[in-house]
């Protein structure tokens, strides 16, 4: 993989406490502390631009994303909001002092770009993978409608980052696909993940079809019981 170099920039940051962002996302952050307030603000000021950061177990990770401030209001409960959209992933490095003196941190980010010769020959086969296994996964949940929309997605990396969307994806692992950068080497990493999914969704449906087999038997067994028992009253009454 090669990056295209990109300019170095100086973002206001708002954490996100047990959350994670993906490019391509919209969404809703109510600004419902003064830490969050404050980052706000220094976004209005720095060209509607702030840096979304994942705050887990008190570590911020290597790879944020940077975000434009689409809309800003108020929610019903009269909480201050912004509608944000997730544009691209950058590469988290030296702070630097807030120039308002509010509080705000701010951080150097290296926006990720990623060259279009940089593609691995086999990305196409992992595709095609990616979405078989998906489209699997999803067929077993009885949603196996829903892998028709992958075929719209081209970008290796894209693709990857669907995987967020599985429910059951701990946040580290959000975090981990976050943090990788290579697109080839993301796609991997789902596709893994995917692969495990399946797994242990077999072994589950194994253990249901053991449980539901296990009560069939148990039900055949008493009727038939059942029947030598009548079959033995009617003997006896004779």
């Amino acid at each position: 993989m090669s990056m295209i170099d990109a300019n170095i920039i100086s973002l206001p940051v708002l954490p996100l406490p047990g959350g994670v962002v993906f490019p391509g996302m919209v969404i809703t952050v109510a600004l419902d502390s003064p830490t969050a307030q404050a980052a706000g603000a220094a976004a209005v000021k720095a060209g509607n631009q702030l840096l979304l950061v994942p705050l887990v177990s008190e570590r911020y990770a290597s790879v944020g994303v940077i975000a434009s401030i689409e809309t800003q209001g108020e929610l019903p409960n009269g909480q201050r909001a912004l509608v944000l959209r997730a544009i691209e992933r950058a590469v988290i490095g030296q702070g630097s002092p807030d120039p308002e003196g509010a509080g705000v941190l701010w951080l150097d980010a290296r926006p990720v770009r990623i060259a279009d010769d940089a593609t691995p020959a086999d990305v196409v086969d992992l595709k095609r993978s990616y979405r078989a296994a998906v489209g699997v996964l999803l067929e077993r949940q009885g949603m196996g409608r829903l892998a028709s929309a992958l075929r719209d997605i081209t970008d290796p990396g894209a693709l990857a980052d669907t995987v967020h969307e599985w429910p059951e994806l701990s946040v580290d692992r959000k975090v981990e696909l976050l943090e990788e950068i290579d697109p080839a080497a993301r796609l991997r990493l789902a596709l893994a993940w995917v692969h495990e999914a399946i797994a242990e969704a077999d072994v589950k449906e194994s253990i249901r079809d053991g449980v539901n087999k296990g009560i069939e038997n148990q039900q055949r067994e008493f009727l038939l019981r059942q029947q030598r028992s009548q079959r033995h009253s009617d003997l006896v009454a004779r």
